[in-house]
């Protein structure tokens, strides 16, 4: 088996993908969140709106629908608010994960240069 040689364009490459995602993880986390609790918090509203013994007047049901929109959207409200803040948290991770990459390829040049001037003075 032949070791596997350094190239310096994989890691640039893998710092452009991580920069990629961190780009688009903060809508793709934000939608996430909104359908998840969008649809969980509607489950549990339908509940309310088809109990087992229904004694709700046509007043009453229509207040109860009225209050579970409301209660839905609220909730979805908030967790977009969740999902951007998770999604943000998330995209400042990659960024600085790539620029710690890009530093070391940086230092990795760097030293190479140095090398390459060193031997070539003596």
């Amino acid at each position: 088996m032949q070791p596997i040689q350094y190239d310096s364009g994989i890691l640039q490459q893998y710092a452009d993908e991580l920069n990629e995602q961190a780009t688009t993880i903060v809508f793709a986390t934000t939608m996430r969140y909104a359908v998840i609790f969008f649809m969980a918090s509607g489950l549990v509203f339908l509940s309310l709106l088809v109990p087992p013994s229904s004694n709700l007047t046509p007043e009453n049901a229509e207040r109860v629908v009225i209050f579970s929109i409301c209660m839905v959207i609220i909730i979805t409200l908030f967790a977009i608010l969740a999902g951007m803040y998770a999604g943000k948290k998330k995209a400042f991770a990659l960024k600085l994960q790539a620029q710690q990459i890009l530093c070391q390829r940086q230092i990795e040049q760097n030293t190479r240069q140095d090398k390459v001037l060193s031997s070539a003075l003596n």
